[in-house]
């Protein structure tokens, strides 16, 4: 916005530029700006379904491929207490369901169109199945930090009230198996649901650029940044040690990906199930005013789960509390200096940017 980005941050574009199509495209339009690159990205922040595989045996249940599928789902198991999936009111958790849809809030040059024609139909139709799933029991409200940080996750997997959750790759390393430590073995993942109207095959939700401040250390730090997130090498290896898939797609070729158990998961072999969705990360951008859209979902949604607004309502209410004017589209401000998520502190010149602002 008003420069701020091309005065104060280096253009990592021809960093890619050879080989850019190697890269998913929907890892870096959230960090481009004016045609220009800004942040690279730390993984591919795909999401999976998560489950217990022994809830949906026990019901002789099939584990959804679509959320129709879930949703149906949760009409036999949502009477018994026991949930598919969670839902939280996070302006990013609702975006992920809507980005899958095929949906978009800005287009390529930063205009709102969440509320055109196109984006408002979409958004009803998945602001309804949300509700609808509220209300069958398919999904299990979580708000705020709770869904973070306390407790009622981790106790309704481990009492057999929550079945699974669809999340991206990150959560496993960052909540799920801290979480749930002693089962260990009795989860699995799949593919997650797609909807079937059409869409993206994975959801996606934060993720982790780093960009490189100008300063004398600049293109040190573009060196720096360039071996850290851009070489297989690197990106097998953070995949290995953190559970971060590559947003690098000749990587799930590497056998260390297709090959690697995970003991988590009763041996399963995830590289094989992200290598799916690898291609097929939705395309979403930035805009200055995306914050105030994210909040108005964030707000309203609790008035979604609860029926106080119907889903024409919800949508039409965040439509209205957002920008309707034209926009410049632009990644996120640096976060604070220790990176998301507690990362150790970038070397000098690189700075990390979390494009959801908050998860």
């Amino acid at each position: 916005k008003d420069g701020i980005i091309e005065k104060h941050f280096v253009d990592l574009s021809d960093l890619v530029a050879d080989n850019r199509s190697d890269y998913a495209e929907g890892r870096m339009s959230i960090y481009s700006y004016n045609g220009k690159l800004y942040g690279l990205e730390s993984s591919l922040t795909a999401s999976v379904y998560y489950y217990q595989p022994k809830i949906f045996e026990d019901n002789g249940i099939e584990v959804p491929t679509t959320w129709e599928e879930m949703l149906a789902a949760g009409d036999v198991l949502g009477p018994k207490g026991i949930a598919l999936n969670v839902a939280t009111n996070s302006g990013n958790w609702f975006q992920m369901w809507f980005d899958q849809r095929g949906g978009a809030v800005f287009d390529a040059e930063g205009n709102f169109v969440f509320g055109d024609e196109t984006n408002r139909a979409l958004a009803i139709e998945v602001a309804d199945f949300i509700q609808k799933g509220v209300a069958n029991g398919t999904l299990l409200v979580v708000l705020g930090d709770d869904h973070w940080g306390g407790v009622t996750i981790p106790t309704a997997y481990r009492e057999g009230r929550l079945a699974g959750q669809v999340m991206p790759d990150w959560w496993s390393s960052c909540c799920l198996m801290p979480g749930v430590e002693e089962m260990a073995g009795q989860w699995k993942v799949a593919l997650p649901p797609v909807w079937e109207g059409g869409g993206a095959e994975t959801l996606v939700w934060g993720g982790t650029g780093w960009a490189v401040s100008q300063s004398a250390n600049s293109d040190l730090a573009k060196d720096f940044i360039n071996f850290m997130y851009l070489g297989q090498e690197s990106q097998v290896q953070k995949f290995e040690k953190i559970n971060m898939f590559p947003w690098m797609l000749s990587a799930y070729d590497d056998p260390r990906i297709t090959t690697l158990e995970d003991p988590f998961y009763g041996g399963q072999k995830l590289g094989e199930i992200y290598a799916q969705l690898a291609d097929g990360v939705p395309v979403w951008y930035q805009s200055p005013f995306r914050a105030n859209w994210s909040t108005a979902v964030g707000d309203n949604l609790p008035l979604l789960f609860d029926g106080s607004l119907t889903p024409e309502a919800f949508v039409d209410t965040v439509s209205a509390a957002s920008p309707a004017s034209p926009a410049v589209a632009m990644p996120a401000a640096p976060a604070a200096p220790t990176g998301a998520r507690g990362r150790r502190r970038p070397a000098a010149g690189v700075a990390p940017v979390d494009p959801s602002a908050e998860r």
